[in-house]
């Protein structure tokens, strides 16, 4: 019932197929991951003296001679026992053979096999040695045999079934033989049942006259064979021929010069040579060794790989002298001399590193004395082979085992003292040394019988000290020796040892493990087997293990000897023995050895008592642990909490606890800490169960047979009182010693409690592993996310068992297990949640057992089609998991209730386990442990829904699970998900989840729908996570991450959506200010500035002035010191020297690093960098009023303008010179815009005297160059005309420097400019020439007559200079010029006083010099005394304008005055000259206020129309004589202030109040269509340009607060005064700024305020084509209409207001009604202007288009004339978010049209939900759609 499915069959993973799964009873286990980690840690604190490595060196070198052997108590069981009670005879046909044997014969074995084998002649027989059966004969040879051996043949070179090579030496040839071996009929038995031989003809070599005497094979199928004539050989192969080497070839290592030579010489020179009788391999260090028959041992290096040709690296020629220098060697053979025949070497084998490091070899001597060699002077080695051999010394020698007869009766533990030898000289005729047992076979003396001993590591209680009294530190090697008891016929051929299975636990791979080990690895696996091939037959034999000792001794039920056992081997390790046999059972423990076993343990005589120590050993015992040394490391509870309770004394735990602790870790050391999981090879990525599922039911039968065992032994020790409650003597114990004993065994009880949960959590997570294993390990692991597939990876069994990152990766295994099972079944899945729950009962609780019955609704309500069916699954399944919300695996269940759309239980569910994770709500305190809660709410519980939430914002952070969801929403079924989702989760009561929500929309960016949200969390939150808790306005934060900028940008959003524009400016200017940091907490002075602006504009929404002006000279500074680090950064680039750039560098890295103070720019920057221009910029920012210390910076700059051209021009100096003057007229039009009109800061007389004396070759240097004035006077002209006019005309000449126009040429070249610019000027009226409509030409009649007044004064004062010839050209320019000006006058032109002015002032021009400036401290604010002396020179300019404008009104109102007589100074008067007169105005229908408009009236006033003085004279009868005192008291305003006192003055009727009308907006919405319309109007005098942006951007968004030099120029350039009163107040003055309309919270109250008398015009466009036209932006800032005008209509009358709409304006069905209605709103003829037919009849006013795409395009040549331009490309997704913005304030500004009157509310809607549809309609199935415009 648990088979995987049929999908995952080939998988290359070759798991079984599944086992039944048995229901084992459910064990309690610790209560959690800690518990048990606590048990764990408790068992390695018990156990930690067990297993403590020892080299074998140290045990051999700190033996005592009377100590080094021992033997079995009398009694008890030999330590080697036969398998079988008799020996194995050979079989019939080997004897036959072998008695009719004519040359040799040799016998062996091959247990890798199982075989014996026999060689007779040239027959081979192989036979088992465990079974009878009939031998294999091979006969192929014609030689006799002499040596056999068996190899594992080398990879890739013989075909699989080929396992084995035997490899046969004959008299004249070596041949290999193909092994291949088979389980036999039936698939049954083990892998070597059957036995067969292949002949491999292509594998033989010659054995050139060399018999070969013994084969050695390596691990890695090198075979190496030992010849009689001494020399090593070895026989390789391969699977074919090549140009280097045969396919079989026999190389000879060691024979060299000799090797070549005839035979008959070496064995004459050398003597003859000893055969090499033996090769032995270490396969781990790739050392050979090889002994002679004369005991002559050699190594060999076989590289650190084992790949290399044998190197000799040592050899011992002299063994009984180099044994007698080993470490007991005299004590052992004398000193070299004595009996050679008995020290003849006659067994050598390789010790294993797992043994010792120092140790390599082991030689057995032919009367059983051994020598231990070394074979490498360094102990470790870098390559993992270990140390290169380099030397063959003796180390240690060891005494031959003593008798049994010599020691005793065999009770003692004796060694042969006082002599050289052993006590009864042995005769070895074979050994074996194999994992610290060494077996050796001695003939007995005359008799045809083999004696068998046993020589093994003791592991009883070894003695604590020597005869003499002395201590050791370590406890020396003692071992025991026992014989076999059976008689074994014949004489020892050979011993080997029985390769047995590897214990299951450890896999294949087993390495050796030392002689200590058996004790531990006793529990593993079965007792070690050897077999011995005699002449007689073979005998297999077995060694038996400490356990099996036991066992036989509790058969026997001796308690005096089981007493010896305790004894012996102390009470922890013979308890260990007894859980061992108690849980093992049958066949290893009969139920009478169990039985014994518990009641052993339960016997307090054999293991103790716990006892409590007393006061004084218990503060030792604080400080270590029980049984000596410190706790081991389990890398789980290691360490010291110094927050814990230090805790009291653990008691001296008793026998029978310790042993089940030794137990407990014994069994689980092997896998403790294995990964659970390894690669695949065979496929890449997968993996799979490292213990196989063998292994892994062994290891859960010991833990559950543990388990039970403990659950009994646990019942029976709670019934029994400690110590019976008496004393040794009878006595009754004291009450207190009475109490320390129940305490001690309360504590054991507990401790063993812990123990046992430990076992049962072990068994269950092997269940756990199996059943996964079963259905596919490595299929499952692919379906996990990456984070629990990385933690899978590194996943060890120790943290499966006892860790929450284990328990984690359980569950989510488990959760993929049954959601597969559950796909596979239907939605079912009781059988399997029923067997995980028995078996692995605290990885799968009851509580998942109903999660998992959820699931499987779930599933069943995905399959539903009917969709009463669905919800009510659904309904059902999500009721319960909000009963166990703990077992939800939301990464599972959250994808799943998206899919079915449950939208509550989406976000109920995960807030339900949050609250259930953190009951005490941990989360919600401050610290480390709040921040830990928090995480782990997010991450197990919140991060589910907000994953749901992020696919439905953005459709790009979808993920594996959530993506079948992603595929099935369309994008209306999305963005209604959306809504519902995000509106459950703004009702969420979790504020933890909030702070979740809010980071993701945050991170996604998707600040629409987090301010929609409006919950209280928010605010907090985003000044929380944005780093500003705490911070004050104007105070610096920070440094900032990318992240909290990101939160304190919505936070200003969030201020703005509530109109908290104050918030918001000092939130983005806490930004602006943050300090800097490294990475991404840097701040580039680009983005303060950015920070600025927006903090600007949400000031210039609130209206603080203060803010305002702060913000203003922060973001003003920002820009100069960002300027200014540009400039250096190019400086410094192109510095002459390293020291020059790194002190460029540094200054820039200081300025983009902070702010820094205007001051400190100034003079530690600015200054000693020479940036004149900045220097500029900075007074003028600072309000600098020392205008003699301007004029030198202003020196300066122009010096280092000239000098950059003219020092890097050419040879020719008039081209440099022209180029330098350009460059200075460049710097002065950059500036002049800049600073005008701050007279301090751009002192016109001064830069232009400078420009004059540039452009004549004398300043700054003598050019000799002298250059036109044409372009220095259109750098002045640009925009600063009037102002530097106006500012010559009242220098006086006692200023400083006045004399400087006496020079004459200079004074000429004036001339000249003067002459130049009134050209100009005389051009631009010629362009606005008088037309036949009304008020065509007004104002040019005035400006013409000064013109000309000034041309009659500067030829007089041309001629009277010199040269004459010059002079008097100049002047005949001047008169030339006044002629032309006259056709433009309208009447005989007359001087005036103001032409006479004008002459006097220009004649007097001075300009002021000063020195060049010092560096000098310029501070970012005025001082008083600056603040003061700027103010008195405004009021004196003031007054100097007031006085000019009274002489201009006298000279109006005095016609003409006689010329004025010149002084001998220059200065004097004219008389008043009459300018010409004023074109006759038509009057206009008098103010809406006094009457309205109709068409027979609009006619009787315009009179006919016809030219300037031919109209209004109907209304103009009701006039009295002169202006009206309205119109007076305007010609003389030069301020707003004035015109709002002058409109309180009485007017005649059909004047209009001035200004008159203002249009507000919006920006493209044919504002510049209406507004060229209405300025074609012949009642109206508009500006001559659009977008003027005075109250805006002059005047800041205050209209209250405009610069005064500034209003002036608005007066009468923009709204143009001069020519509203020539037409006598019957024209309307109007401009058209479109930042009006979108700033009326800023603007409306204010303009009111300053002509509370004007007419507002608005026109509105569909909001998204109107942004759109310009770009198109996710979030677009100017979709709001309905807040503006709602401020509009707060500051003005409705009557005053005017709102039109775009598509009805431009509209052919109601755009010319539409138009009519403007001009009756403003009380003007609404048919004019007119147009003109086809018929040539007069047709009504249309609606002329104006700076449209269309004419862009155009003008850039990038659309034909005639056609039409394309639209936007924009995506339906894009554009619905858009609507979503933009509809609520459409329905909002609708809802004000109705209000107010201006419209009905649904028409008006209607108009842009047509638009809107159209655009959607033009969406294609990709949903790629087109904004037409």
């Amino acid at each position: 019932m648990f088979a995987p499915p049929s999908a995952w069959s080939a998988d290359g993973l070759g798991t079984a197929g599944p086992s039944p799964l048995r229901a084992p009873t459910p064990s309690p286990s610790a209560s959690g991951p800690n518990q048990l980690a606590g048990a764990w840690k408790h068992v390695r604190n018990v156990v930690s003296a067990d297993s403590r490595p020892a080299d074998l060196y140290d045990l051999l070198s700190h033996s005592v001679r009377e100590t080094q052997y021992s033997f079995q108590p009398q009694g008890w069981p030999s330590l080697v026992r036969p398998l079988a009670p008799v020996i194995s005879e050979m079989p019939g046909m080997v004897l036959e053979r072998y008695n009719a044997c004519q040359t040799v014969a040799f016998c062996g074995v091959f247990p890798e096999i199982k075989r014996a084998w026999a060689s007779v002649d040239n027959s081979l027989f192989l036979w088992q040695f465990d079974k009878q059966d009939v031998p294999v004969e091979y006969s192929g040879e014609e030689q006799a045999i002499v040596a056999v051996g068996l190899a594992k043949p080398r990879p890739g070179v013989f075909v699989d079934a080929i396992q084995h090579l035997l490899v046969l030496c004959t008299t004249t040839e070596i041949v290999l033989l193909g092994v291949c071996c088979s389980r036999g009929p039936g698939s049954g038995g083990d892998e070597c049942e059957e036995v067969s031989l292949q002949a491999l003809p292509l594998y033989s070599v010659p054995a050139d006259n060399v018999t070969m005497v013994t084969v050695a094979p390596t691990a890695d199928g090198r075979i190496f064979l030992g010849g009689a004539d001494g020399h090593l050989y070895e026989l390789q192969y391969s699977a074919g021929d090549s140009w280097r080497s045969k396919r079989c070839q026999k190389v000879c290592h060691t024979g060299g010069l000799r090797h070549l030579l005839p035979s008959f010489l070496p064995s004459f020179l050398w003597g003859s040579p000893s055969a090499l009788v033996e090769i032995c391999v270490d396969n781990q260090r790739h050392f050979l060794y090889t002994r002679s028959q004369a005991s002559v041992l050699q190594v060999f290096d076989l590289g650190a790989d084992g790949t290399s040709a044998p190197s000799k690296a040592a050899e011992s020629s002299e063994f009984l002298q180099d044994a007698a220098r080993a470490l007991g060697g005299r004590d052992v053979f004398g000193r070299g001399g004595g009996d050679r025949k008995g020290a003849a070497v006659v067994y050598m084998a390789p010790i294993p590193p797992s043994q010792s490091h120092r140790l390599h070899l082991l030689t057995v001597t032919a009367d059983g004395r051994r020598v231990y060699w070394g074979a490498a002077s360094s102990r470790y080695g870098s390559q993992p082979a270990g140390p290169r051999p380099d030397r063959l010394r003796a180390e240690v020698a060891r005494q031959a085992m003593p008798s049994s007869s010599a020691a005793g009766g065999g009770t003692g533990r004796l060694g042969a003292a006082g002599s050289h030898g052993p006590v009864r000289g042995l005769e070895v005729v074979a050994a074996h040394y194999s994992n610290g047992v060494l077996l050796l076979a001695e003939a007995a003396a005359g008799e045809s019988r083999t004696r068998l001993f046993m020589l093994s590591r003791d592991l009883s209680i070894p003695p604590v000290g020597t005869a003499t009294g002395t201590h050791v530190a370590v406890s020396g090697l003692r071992e025991a020796v026992s014989q076999l008891e059976v008689h074994t016929p014949g004489e020892a051929c050979a011993i080997r040892s029985v390769p047995r299975p590897p214990p299951l636990l450890l896999g294949a791979a087993l390495a050796p493990v030392a002689v200590r080990d058996e004790l531990t690895t006793q529990n593993m696996g079965p007792a070690p087997r050897f077999v011995m091939v005699t002449t007689a037959g073979v005998m297999e034999v077995e060694k038996m293990r400490p356990v099996d000792v036991l066992a036989q001794l509790l058969e026997q039920r001796d308690a005096a000897k089981l007493d010896a056992f305790f004894t012996s081997y102390g009470a922890a390790e013979a308890a260990a023995m007894c859980i061992l046999l108690a849980t093992a059972g049958p066949p290893q423990a009969s139920a009478s050895v169990v039985a014994q076993a518990k009641a052993a343990l339960d016997n307090p005589r054999l293991c103790g008592e716990p006892q409590l120590r007393d006061a004084a050993d218990g503060l030792a015992a604080a400080a270590a642990p029980a049984f000596g040394g410190a706790a081991a490391e389990d890398g789980l509870a290691a360490g010291f909490d110094m927050g814990a309770v230090v805790p009291v004394a653990e008691p001296e735990w008793s026998g029978a606890h310790h042993g089940l602790c030794l137990y407990v870790s014994r069994v689980l050391q092997a896998v403790w800490d294995e990964q659970v999981v390894v690669p695949l090879r065979s496929t890449a990525g997968l993996l799979r169960c490292k213990l196989s599922l063998e292994a892994l039911q062994a290891l859960e039968d010991k833990l559950r047979a543990l388990d039970a065992f403990l659950s009994d032994y646990l019942q029976r020790r709670r019934g029994r009182r400690p110590g019976g409650g008496a004393a040794a003597d009878g006595t009754a114990l004291p009450a207190a010693k009475r109490q320390r004993l129940e305490d001690a065994q309360q504590a054991e009880l507990k401790r063993t409690e812990g123990v046992r949960g430990l076992a049962a959590r072990a068994a269950e997570a092997c269940f756990l592993l199996r059943v996964l294993t079963e259905h596919n390990l490595g299929r499952l692991a692919v379906r996990l996310e990456e984070a629990a597939r990385g933690q899978l990876r590194a996943l060890r069994f120790r943290e499966l068992v006892a860790s929450e990152e284990g328990e984690g990766v359980a569950t989510q295994l488990i959760s993929v297990l049954v959601a597969q099972h559950l796909l596979s079944t239907g939605g079912i899945a009781e059988d399997l949640a029923a067997a995980l729950q028995r078996g692995a009962g605290s990885y799968f609780k009851e509580n998942d057992k109903l999660y998992y019955q959820a699931c499987g609704l779930l599933q069943r309500a995905e399959a539903a089609t009917a969709a009463a069916d669905r919800e009510a699954l659904a309904g059902e399944a999500v009721s319960l998991m909000l009963r166990v919300p703990l077992a939800c695996d939301l990464g599972q269940v959250v994808p799943q209730l998206a899919y079915l759309r449950a939208v509550q239980a989406l976000v109920d569910l995960p807030l339900r386990k949050a609250a259930a994770l953190d009951p005490l709500n941990a989360a919600a305190s401050p610290g480390p442990e709040g921040e830990a809660a928090l995480q782990r709410r997010e991450e197990a519980c919140y991060q589910h829904p907000v994953a749901v939430l992020r696919l439905l914002i953005d459709r790009t952070a979808t993920t594996p699970p959530l993506e079948a969801l992603s595929k099935s929403l369309s994008d209306g079924e999305r963005a209604a998900f959306r809504s519902q989702l995000l509106s459950r989760a703004a009702a969420a009561q979790d504020p933890h989840f909030h702070t979740c929500l809010y980071a993701a929309l945050v991170e996604l960016k998707a600040v629409k729908e987090l301010l929609a949200l409006d919950t209280p969390h928010l605010e907090p939150y985003l000044i929380r996570a944005g780093g500003l808790l705490g911070a004050a306005p104007g105070a610096a934060v920070g440094p900032l991450s990318a992240a909290q900028v990101a939160h304190v940008e919505v936070l200003a959003r969030f201020y703005i959506s509530r109109r908290e524009y104050a918030k918001a400016a000092q939130v983005y200017e806490l930004l602006a200010d943050r300090a800097g940091g490294a990475g991404e907490q840097a701040v580039s002075l680009e983005q303060r500035e950015q920070h600025y602006q927006a903090a600007l504009l949400q000031a210039k929404s609130f209206g603080d002035a203060e803010l305002l002006d702060r913000l203003e000279g922060k973001a003003r500074i920002c820009a100069l010191q960002q300027r200014l680090a540009d400039s250096l950064a190019a400086a410094a680039a192109k510095a002459p020297s390293d020291a020059a750039r790194e002190e460029g560098q540094a200054a820039v890295s200081e300025l983009r690093a902070a702010p820094k103070a205007l001051e400190s720019l100034y003079n530690d920057y600015a200054i000693p960098s020479q940036s004149w221009r900045l220097c500029l910029e900075m007074v003028h920012l600072a309000h600098f009023s020392d205008r003699s210390y301007v004029c030198q910076l202003w020196d300066l700059a122009l010096k280092e303008a000239w000098q950059q051209q003219w020092e890097g021009g050419g040879a020719d100096a008039d081209r440099r010179a022209a180029e330098a003057l350009d460059e200075c007229c460049r710097c002065v039009e950059a500036l002049g815009e800049q600073f005008y009109p701050n007279e301090n800061s751009f002192p016109a007389p001064h830069v232009l005297m400078r420009l004059e004396q540039a452009a004549a070759g004398t300043w700054p240097q003598h050019t000799g160059a002298p250059q036109d004035s044409g372009r220095l006077l259109r750098a002045m002209v640009r925009r600063q005309r009037r102002r530097w006019r106006r500012t010559v005309m009242y220098t006086r000449g006692s200023d400083e420097g006045g004399d400087a126009l006496h020079a004459p040429s200079l004074r000429l070249r004036l001339l000249r400019s003067l002459a130049a610019l009134i050209t100009a000027a005389k051009d631009k009226l010629l362009d606005q020439a008088p037309g036949a409509a009304l008020g065509g030409y007004r104002g040019g009649r005035r400006e013409a007559g000064l013109l000309a007044a000034a041309c009659e004064a500067y030829a007089a004062e041309a001629r009277r200079l010199l040269p004459a010839p010059e002079a008097e050209q100049l002047g005949a320019q001047f008169d030339a010029l006044h002629a032309t000006l006259q056709p433009l006058l309208g009447g005989t032109p007359s001087r005036t006083r103001v032409a006479i002015v004008a002459i006097a002032a220009v004649v007097l021009l001075t300009v002021v010099t000063r020195p060049s400036p010092s560096v000098a401290s310029v501070s970012a604010a005025d001082s008083g005394a600056s603040k003061h002396r700027r103010q008195l020179e405004r009021e004196e300019q003031q007054q100097l304008e007031g006085k000019l404008r009274a002489e201009e009104e006298a000279e109006e109102e005095g016609g003409s005055v006689e010329e004025a007589e010149v002084d001998d100074d220059g200065h004097g008067s004219t008389d008043d000259a009459d300018m010409g007169q004023h074109a006759a105005a038509q009057v206009e229908a008098q103010d809406a206020a006094e009457r309205g408009w109709g068409e027979e009236q609009a006619a009787e006033a315009v009179g006919g129309g016809g030219g300037g003085t031919g109209g209004g004279t109907n209304l103009r009868k009701q006039w009295g004589e002169g202006p009206s005192e309205y119109a007076a008291a305007l010609a003389g305003c030069t301020n707003l202030a004035c015109l709002t006192m002058a409109a309180q003055k009485p007017r005649y009727p059909g004047q209009f109040l001035f200004p008159s009308f203002f249009v507000v907006g919006w920006q493209k919405s044919a504002t510049t269509s209406l507004f060229f319309h209405l300025r074609g109007h012949p009642q109206v005098a508009a500006a001559h340009t659009k977008e003027p942006e005075f109250f805006s951007e002059q005047c800041g968004y205050r209209p209250t607060h405009c610069p005064e030099d500034g209003q002036e120029e608005y007066i009468h350039r923009v709204l143009r005064l001069s020519d509203v009163l020539e037409s006598q107040l019957t024209s309307l003055s109007a401009e058209a700024s479109t930042h009006y309309g979108r700033n009326g919270a800023l603007l409306a109250s204010g303009i009111h305020k300053v002509f509370p008398w004007l007419r507002i015009i608005a026109s509105v466009r569909e909001p998204i084509k109107r942004e759109v036209y310009t770009c198109l932006k996710k979030e677009l800032p100017g979709l709001n209409y309905s807040e503006p005008w709602e401020a509009w209509l707060q500051a003005w009358p409705r009557t005053q207001l005017y709102l039109v709409q775009y598509e009805n304006m431009t509209s052919e069905e109601s755009g010319v009604q539409v138009l009519q209605d403007i001009k009756r709103f403003l009380h003007i003829d609404p048919k004019l202007p007119a147009t003109v037919e086809d018929d040539g009849s007069a047709g009504l006013p249309t609606l002329s288009q104006h700076n449209t795409r269309a004419q862009h395009l155009q003008r850039k040549g990038e659309l034909k004339e005639g056609e039409e331009p394309e639209g936007w490309p924009i995506k339906r997704r894009q554009y619905e978010e858009l609507l979503d913005i933009v509809r609520p304030d459409a329905e909002r500004l609708a809802k004000l049209v109705k209000q107010h009157g201006f419209a009905d509310s649904k028409e008006w809607l209607e108009n842009w939900e047509i638009q809107w549809q159209a655009t959607l309609d033009t969406c294609d199935k990709r949903g790629n759609c087109m904004i037409f415009p």
